[in-house]
């Protein structure tokens, strides 16, 4: 499958993992409140990162390795094999380790019930095998059963979660939808791939082992602000910072799909030692990055309150200077997204990798106990800023270090400019209407009408253009 049928079915992968939920979304914080969607992400944020802790470097590694070696199917199967194992392994472990957190842990006990649904979340996430399919580069079939999933799990929604009380029914049908995708995508693998008897190799261990920690090192403060700031505040605070964050990250998802797609094409092109294609690919995504991340950065932190207004109502108001800053953090966190994963992982910068994550969990943990336990939420946003900061400046010093990229391109001056645009855009929206709803709606119609021209006229990315000529528009 062609990069072009990649990047079209990871976007539309994309929109079914959070379209749909920003969907539900506002149904479930007007009939939950804010206490309790802040005990379900709460509980799900310390699964979550039980999950990574089982994953380890699997969703990296797997994608290079499976990649590196589709072409073959003997060397696929026994890859394919050696990884699932060594996953396998990592998953008794975390589970175990949960089981006695929920027996000997106060905190854990409050919520035990809960606590053992996101067991089952762990247990067949090791299933799950997403790296898998992105190796291989079916992203056709990865869409399409998340978006039939989805739908079933927004239907569930609507006909279960009536009042406050479904918080645990609620938190059930979310776990419910990764346990039957685990085992869709387990059963649906065999056709592709078999797992055979086989030697370990242990030059997998160390990748595992190094690019595990990246991922629960840059992690753990993102966990660690949920984690830390239900047990030194209320819950309800976590429903602040977890609405806030969510937007955040479902916007930002639509740039993470691009980076995806082109982690095992880079790492292809990288065995064929083809550095001039790979620097024209990195430019790109610096472009594509300007191009949507101004007009996303105005519009997200001028219409913030209108956001939460319109998805929690007005016992989210308090959440609006997280969400304003949230926004601001979109370009730190789409640069960091290229130069970690487009660049140093299919390089295999392991080490430097490492020692990166190993600066950001230092940061983040020492400012978080701090901040979050004096100013609650936003101290939580706030250390969030700091990590990730310090995550974008180590970056850039060990990109420099491998290639030479150019990192601000003629679109990022263009794209500047033309965010002016979007300014006058909602001034002129605001005077028009009072009502939040009828003020998003014109200003989203009227941002539309100038992205298309901006873009046609004035930044012409060939990229953009492209995807307007097979619009026909």
């Amino acid at each position: 499958m062609g990069l072009k049928s990649n990047i079209g079915y990871s976007y539309l992968l994309t929109a079914a993992n959070y379209i749909i939920p920003l969907i539900i979304f506002p149904y479930v914080t007007r009939v939950l409140g804010a206490e309790n969607i802040g005990i379900c992400n709460w509980v799900d944020s310390i699964i979550q990162y039980f999950v990574m802790f089982s994953m380890m470097g699997i969703s990296t590694l797997g994608i290079r390795e499976i990649a590196s070696h589709k072409d073959n199917q003997t060397d696929l199967n026994t890859v394919f094999t050696n990884l699932l194992s060594l996953n396998a392994i990592t998953t008794v472990l975390a589970s175990l380790i949960l089981v006695c957190c929920i027996f000997f842990v106060p905190e854990f006990r409050e919520y035990k019930s809960l606590f053992y649904i996101g067991l089952s979340k762990l247990i067949t996430n090791l299933f799950l095998i997403e790296w898998f399919y992105k190796g291989i580069e079916d992203f056709k079939y990865i869409a399409l059963r998340s978006i039939a999933i989805k739908i079933i799990y927004g239907i569930s929604i609507f006909i279960f979660i009536t009042e406050s009380d479904d918080y645990e029914i609620y938190f059930l049908l979310t776990v419910l939808s990764v346990v039957i995708t685990a085992f869709i995508n387990i059963f649906h693998s065999l056709k592709f791939v078999k797992i055979v008897r086989t030697r370990f190799n242990v030059k997998y261990i160390k990748p595992f082992i190094v690019l595990g920690c990246y991922i629960l090192l840059n992690a753990m403060y993102s966990t660690f602000n949920i984690g830390y700031l239900g047990i030194v505040h209320s819950k309800t605070q976590v429903g602040y910072y977890t609405t806030a964050t969510k937007i955040f990250l479902i916007i930002l998802s639509f740039y993470s799909t691009w980076t995806s797609v082109l982690m095992p094409r880079i790492s292809a092109l990288l065995n064929n030692k083809d550095i001039g294609m790979i620097k024209q690919l990195i430019e790109k995504s610096f472009n594509i990055l300007y191009i949507f991340i101004f007009p996303l950065v105005v519009i997200g932190y001028l219409l913030s309150p209108e956001i939460l207004y319109i998805i929690g109502g007005e016992e989210f108001i308090p959440a609006i200077p997280l969400l304003k800053i949230s926004f601001l953090m979109l370009p730190i966190c789409g640069i960091e997204q290229i130069l970690v994963i487009q660049l140093m992982m299919p390089f295999k910068a392991d080490k430097q990798i490492l020692i990166n994550s190993i600066i950001s969990a230092v940061v983040g943990l020492s400012l978080g106990i701090f901040l979050i336990k004096n100013y609650a939420s936003m101290g939580s946003v706030l250390t969030w800023i700091v990590v990730e900061l310090s995550v974008l400046t180590a970056s850039v010093l060990s990109v420099n270090k491998i290639i030479n990229i150019r990192y601000f391109t003629n679109e990022f001056r263009k794209s500047g400019a033309c965010a002016l645009g979007y300014i006058a855009i909602y001034y002129a929206s605001a005077l028009s209407f009072y009502n939040p709803v009828w003020k998003v709606a014109l200003l989203l119609i009227m941002s539309l009408i100038w992205f298309y021209f901006s873009n046609k006229y004035i930044i012409k990315e060939s990229t953009v253009i492209q995807l307007f000529k097979k619009m026909k528009i």
